[in-house]
């Protein structure tokens, strides 16, 4: 915890400078501040990249007034905190270090100490398989439940997954992992969409390219899928756990696995960047499509100059794209899928993602979204009336 009670060398400083610029700029018989009234005027947050200006608001929250462009961590952290968890509001500035990662991400502080072997989780998903689903389920849909955890807990590219106890898989798939109707409907979605995608069962590229193409994904996507940057080597035919990865990372491009996994997509020379004339490739594909259906995109110095301004540099490294997952998604979509990048950009203007999500009552994430409109009775209501 932080406390100003404590103070360092560098506060005394501070209180010094404070007290030399008020002997020179008031009477001498004015009474200068005591340390005990000498404040820090905002709360701190550990995570600052910069040094923000803080103002409090009606509601008692603060909000960040810094211009700075690396995401600002700073402001997104003050708002995540939940003030019950500051010890002592009026004392000058208690903050738990602690929860403003928590807010960040919520597995920062949870112990991992056990590897656990992908093929140990596989044995897990098979007893929990047995217990929750009918004995005619096909192989494929637990491959994608298997894959789904795996993404989950980022290590799809690793052949282990860090868990706090051997046991907890399993506790957590029976009682949750399998159960729970999110789940459940992203499992069938992907494996409902890898039936329309195979033909015979077999993922090669010219499925691929049939059924993603006139979808808006451009051909420089599939070319890349089989070059062995999301495979293990380069592929002829990919296998259900490669296909149900691409249907991840396509539908859900706000989560942290799915920007690794385009980042690998379009980081073609491995410079840990994203390099503008490969960009620019992609991106003319997606015109191509646009142009086709009647609509006129920006060219592409004008869009990665907007990115860049939006991103705060133009040197896309992973870190920069995970800042800020929210914005990430539109910038992603600019170069992976023709009709998303539209979409999102007449939603952006006319607030529909917004308001459908006001309508719906929380705030979602891209597969949220995606997965209510398809199976909540919510939209089957909605439909109705209109």
């Amino acid at each position: 915890m932080f406390s100003c009670r404590k103070k360092s060398r560098w506060s005394v400083f501070i209180i010094f400078e404070v007290c030399l610029f008020k002997m020179s700029t008031t009477p001498m018989n004015r009474k200068l501040l005591s340390i005990k009234e000498v404040e820090f005027p905002f709360k701190f947050s550990p995570l600052a990249t910069s040094s923000p200006i803080a103002k409090k608001t009606a509601n008692n929250s603060f909000l960040s007034t810094s211009s700075g462009s690396e995401g600002n961590l700073t402001e997104r952290a003050i708002k995540g905190v939940d003030e019950s968890l500051i010890a002592d509001k009026s004392d000058c500035s208690l903050l738990s270090f602690q929860t403003a990662i928590e807010y960040v991400d919520g597995n920062a502080f949870m112990p991992t100490k056990f590897r656990l072997p992908h093929d140990s989780v596989r044995a897990a998903l098979e007893i929990c398989a047995q217990k929750t689903w009918p004995s005619n389920t096909p192989s494929a849909y637990k491959e994608i439940a298997l894959q789904r955890y795996l993404w989950d807990a980022r290590s799809i590219w690793r052949s282990y997954t860090m868990v706090q106890e051997p046991g907890t898989v399993i506790q957590f798939l029976c009682k949750d992992g399998l159960t729970k109707s999110y789940i459940n409907n992203l499992i069938g979605f992907t494996y409902y969409k890898l039936i329309d995608i195979s033909v015979n069962d077999i993922f090669d590229k010219q499925n691929m390219f049939d059924y993603f193409i006139e979808r808006g994904i451009p051909s420089t996507i599939i070319d890349r899928l089989f070059e062995g940057v999301v495979t293990k080597g380069r592929k002829e035919i990919l296998n259900v756990a490669e296909a149900s990865h691409f249907i991840f990372a396509l539908y859900g491009m706000d989560e942290y696995q799915s920007i690794e996994y385009w980042f690998r997509i379009f980081d073609v020379e491995g410079l840990g960047y994203l390099d503008q004339k490969h960009l620019e490739i992609h991106y003319n594909e997606v015109v191509k499509f646009l142009r086709k259906i009647g609509i006129e995109a920006l060219k592409f110095d004008q869009v990665f100059d907007m990115f860049s301004e939006i991103l705060g540099t133009r040197k896309w490294t992973l870190k920069i794209l995970k800042k800020s997952p929210t914005i990430t998604v539109r910038v992603l979509s600019a170069f992976t899928n023709a009709l998303k990048f539209y979409d999102f950009e007449t939603n952006e203007r006319m607030n529909t993602e917004r308001e459908d999500d006001e309508m719906f009552g929380e705030h979602r994430n891209c597969w949220r979204r995606e997965l209510d409109h398809a199976y909540d009775s919510f939209y089957d209501q909605e439909d109705i009336s209109q």
